[in-house]
This record gives C-alpha cells, sequence and structure tokens, in this order.
C-alpha cells in the first residue's frame, strides 16, 4: 500500500497510501460482524505495514542466511501469503478463518508460486541489505527505527510521534500470535 515519489533527486521516498489503508479498512469492516475490526483506523493499518518492514528487517539482520524480502504495491489484496520451499499458507484476517496449505509437491503450489514471485517483481521491493538494516539492536530504539525506514526510502505520515514509532516496535517484536 505504497505510493513513490521522487523528488527531483535520485532518492526514491515510499509513502503510505493512506487512502488505500482507508479502502483496505473499510473492505475489512464490510466482511466483518463487528468487534475490533470496526474500530480499527487507516492510521493503524499504516502502523501495521511499517511493523511487518520493521519486523522483516529485523530478522533479516538476525538471520542473515534466510531469504527474507518486502514488496510494496499499490493494491491490497485480503489474503496473506506466507510461501516456503515446502509450503505456501494463505490465510485471511486471523484464526477465525480457515487457513489454506498447499504442499510444494501440489500442481497448485506451483501456479501460486509463479503467480506470487511474479506480484513481487512488479511491487515496490525495498533493498533490505546490510547497510541498510545492520544499525538495529536486539531491542531497537525509536532513532534507530527512523533511521531504518529513512534507509529504505519509505517516509513515515509527517504526524508520526515517537509515541507512534514505539507502538511500531511493540506491534513487530513484542505483539502476540493471534493463532496461538
Amino acid at each position: 500500500m505504497g505510493e513513490i515519489s521522487c523528488a527531483g533527486s535520485s532518492t526514491i521516498q515510499i509513502r503510505c497510501n493512506l487512502e488505500l489503508c482507508r479502502e483496505y479498512v473499510e473492505s475489512q469492516q464490510a466482511w466483518s460482524d463487528g468487534g475490533e475490526e470496526h474500530s480499527w483506523t487507516a492510521k493503524e493499518t499504516s502502523k501495521d505495514i511499517f511493523a511487518t518492514v520493521l519486523t522483516a528487517s529485523w530478522y533479516k539482520n538476525r538471520y542473515p542466511q534466510y531469504t527474507i524480502g518486502i514488496a510494496l504495491s499499490s493494491t491490497f489484496t485480503l489474503f496473506r501469503w506466507d510461501l516456503s520451499s515446502q509450503s505456501l499458507v494463505i490465510t485471511q484476517r486471523g484464526p477465525q478463518f480457515p487457513a489454506m496449505k498447499i504442499d510444494s509437491g501440489k500442481f497448485s503450489y506451483h501456479w501460486w508460486n509463479i503467480e506470487l514471485q511474479a506480484s513481487y517483481r512488479q511491487a515496490r521491493q525495498l533493498p533490505l541489505t546490510r547497510e541498510n538494516i545492520s544499525h538495529l539492536s536486539s531491542e531497537p530504539t525509536v532513532a534507530q527505527v527512523r533511521r531504518l525506514f529513512e534507509n529504505l526510502g519509505l517516509q513515515l505520515p509527517a504526524n508520526s510521534s515517537d509515541s507512534d514509532i514505539e507502538d511500531i516496535i511493540r506491534q513487530a517484536l513484542h505483539d502476540r500470535n493471534p493463532y496461538e
């Protein structure tokens, strides 16, 4: 849910598209039967995106042998995709909705793999290189997280406070697993 802009320099900034976040929230609320999804906002969705980027960067920094990539798209999907060499897991909205697991030997795994790889290549890939992420400590500070997003060319919303960054850190590294 990113938007790319280039302001007359070699630096490319990606900012979170809050209108697309709003559309995502509205689509989730349309399918929801009430509860916490009706209080969810575009700003919280934006924080969720930044938390995902922080999580991926933190794990890539700690475990460089893993292949971890993040790409931002100007569209959204109602599904979540987790692809590994062993399987593809497709989830939606949380534990109350059944997940689908497709093992790597299955015919449909091959085609979903091609689809997801094509989507990834078409989106804006974030440079999770050592030079961009190696400054992250085991418990990143607000300053380290701001630097990470700057290194990756991600522009935080103008009104992002230190408290917002602390929320992103908590969500990225200390949030509970909704599937447990």
